[in-house]
């Protein structure tokens, strides 16, 4: 169809019905609430992801072996935002006016290609996580192995891929309304060997996705159990920790906590521990050993003694269950902070494969429903097609959160990201005086 055909009032049943630009228009019109979540997206996921890569680049000793993939995940999701925000806006703007089907095809397995091989790599994370957490005395995968397997899932993600440029091209879809013909790019299914192949094809893709999500929960599941089974191990050794370092401090006078905790932690083969019975603290042989004054620590048979010394102690201070209340606070609250510290890039990558999947299955589910028709975003109502728009692109977010996710779980990232901002600030400021002085010495003359 050429310009001139395109701006011609085509004529149905002796009257003017509308014209091919007119129907775009109207489209265009009534995405542009998907339009402008689009540029947010843009951004959002522009500015988030070249900041991670400016600071991992920037900064070689943050691209240790914990962060080793975040930079990958950054460079791929800066891709794929631009290439996923340009074709649909590009699909907004002009989503029935004839274009080349090169378009469609390239788009298509740019985009799949994407959320192929980040499946891929988040899997492979999962597998590095769960070794790591699960089995650290096991062999684990090196420097060599983790470049292998992303040039490895980068051919693997083109290759699953490249089947769909075969259906990607465009169709025409009419318009009995306006008696108008357009053009949309489409799943096109010409014959019943193609509807065959195309359905094998989503079939597998399909299974593999079922595959990939089933694998990372179940390893992400046992990674979450052994980091709570650590995380109450610790709780309990600061507890403890604390019960002495209170012991200590209490009938020792000068004798400081601090050097019955460093030489028990140097005998902790030898040591073998605090019995705490109905506030009844023992402390073994070996600990007097350790210590020339650890005699001033009571003994079982001074129980009674030591009691009514806490409680003296404590009545001056608050009740002993307000102590216990407060040593469990600090416990717990020093627990959890440990917890988080030890365990933040397991975090990490467990949000980042939860925000995968609730971000690539509402769009693989609008993708097989509107494969089976051409006309399926042609007749939905505005109230629809907003819903529809939004579950369909969602993939894109995936690609614009993972900045934010490194942001809260990563202080060192943080902290870098502020002194990047503070420079680009001061240069800023420095500018504008640079530019002020000019102005200034420039009316002198």
């Amino acid at each position: 169809m050429n310009e001139s055909e395109l701006t011609t009032i085509v004529t149905y049943n002796g009257s003017k019905v509308g014209s091919l630009e007119d129907w775009n228009s109207q489209i265009a019109s009534e995405r542009l609430l998907n339009t402008v979540i689009l540029c947010f997206y843009l951004i959002i996921g522009v500015l988030g992801n070249l900041l991670v890569i400016l600071v991992y680049k920037a900064r070689s000793h943050m691209q240790t072996d914990n962060r080793y993939f975040i930079l990958f995940l950054a460079e791929l999701d800066l891709g794929a935002v631009i290439a996923g925000v340009a074709y649909s806006l590009f699909l907004n703007f002009y989503f029935v006016l004839p274009k080349d089907g090169a378009v469609c095809k390239v788009f298509s397995f740019l985009l799949q290609t994407g959320g192929v091989t980040s499946g891929i790599v988040l899997l492979y994370i999962s597998i590095q996580r769960y070794n790591l957490v699960c089995r650290p005395t096991r062999r684990q995968i090196t420097a060599r192995h983790r470049k292998i397997m992303l040039a490895v899932s980068l051919a693997v993600g083109a290759g699953l891929s490249a089947p769909i440029s075969a259906f990607y091209d465009v169709s025409e879809v009419y318009n009995a309304e306006r008696n108008v013909t357009g053009f949309e790019c489409s799943i096109v299914k010409p014959t019943p060997l193609h509807s065959v192949m195309f359905s094998i094809y989503s079939g597998v893709l399909f299974l593999a996705t079922i595959g990939i999500l089933i694998t990372m929960t179940v390893l992400y599941t046992f990674i979450l159990k052994s980091m709570k089974k650590r995380s109450a191990t610790f709780k309990e050794r600061e507890s403890r920790r604390k019960q002495l370092r209170e012991m200590a401090d209490a009938n020792t006078g000068d004798f400081s906590s601090e050097d019955l905790l460093n030489s028990s932690s140097q005998g902790q083969t030898s040591f073998n521990g605090l019995e705490a019975r109905n506030s009844q603290f023992v402390l073994v042989d070996l600990v007097k050993e350790k210590h020339p004054r650890s005699s001033m620590i009571i003994d079982k048979d001074d129980g009674a003694k030591y009691r009514d010394s806490i409680c003296k102690r404590d009545s001056r201070i608050d009740s002993p269950s307000k102590q216990l209340t407060k040593r469990g606070r600090k416990a717990s609250y020093q627990a959890v902070k440990n917890h988080f510290s030890t365990n933040r890039y397991s975090y990490i990558f467990i949000s980042i494969s939860f925000f995968f999947a609730i971000s690539y299955i509402p769009t693989v589910i609008v993708s097989a429903i509107e494969s089976r028709s051409r006309y399926f975003w042609i007749n939905q109502s505005y109230s629809a097609l907003q819903i529809f728009l939004i579950l369909r692109r969602m993939y894109i977010f995936n690609h614009i959160v993972n900045p934010i996710i490194y942001g809260y779980f990563d202080r060192s990232f943080r902290r870098e990201v502020k002194k990047i901002l503070r420079k680009m600030l001061c240069g800023l400021v420095k500018i504008e005086n640079n530019s002020m002085s000019d102005k200034t010495s420039g009316n002198h003359y």
